[in-house]
């Protein structure tokens, strides 16, 4: 008795160590970070929080596997919240393509008023068995002293990747990324 015991916790342990382990993805910016302190005298836009779909809102990755199934992928996880991610590329894409304004992203600690803030909503953010990845969603920025939407844009892109390369299709996000970066940044 005591030896099938001992054999079973042996198997037990063997099946349990031979998982594969998990593989953690990361959004980055296509621009280099900027190092240092925040410029005095510069005016402040502010990113605002990224509004994502709830299912998107996991470590795991999701993958659209027919026209209404999901498939959530175990193995396959965000290393960090994505909608935070996602902020962040967009702040740093945004700060290498000017250097009239200060990017902060909210919110900030800094005791400042930004004049302009920035709003993006992504509405889908998808990858079939095919290897299409696609995102779509609006951006706007608003005037913070009048109140008032300065510009509103919606947006969409798509790229066919490797349909099982997990790294290919977060390089191909943080690229959308940096795209809607630019379309913003010609309304500053």
């Amino acid at each position: 008795m005591r030896l099938r015991y001992i054999i079973a916790v042996i198997i037990f342990a063997l099946l349990s160590g031979c998982g594969t382990p998990p593989s953690f993805y990361m959004l980055t910016p296509k621009a280099k970070i900027k190092n240092g302190e925040i410029p005095k005298g510069k005016e402040v836009v502010g990113i605002s929080t990224v509004s994502i779909p709830d299912y998107l809102n996991r470590k795991e990755i999701m993958t659209k596997t027919g026209s209404a199934k999901l498939s959530m992928h175990n193995n396959q996880l965000w290393a960090s919240n994505l909608a935070e991610n996602i902020q962040n590329v967009l702040k740093i894409d945004l700060s290498a393509k000017t250097d009239r304004y200060t990017f902060l992203s909210y919110p900030w600690e800094e005791p400042v008023d930004d004049i302009y803030r920035v709003y993006l909503s992504i509405d889908t953010l998808d990858i079939d068995d095919n290897g299409e990845i696609r995102v779509s969603g609006r951006w706007s920025i608003v005037n913070m002293n009048s109140r008032s939407i300065v510009v509103s844009k919606e947006f969409a892109y798509s790229e066919i990747i490797n349909s099982q390369d997990y790294e290919s299709m977060a390089e191909a996000v943080s690229g959308f990324i940096d795209k809607i970066s630019r379309s913003i940044i010609k309304y500053l």
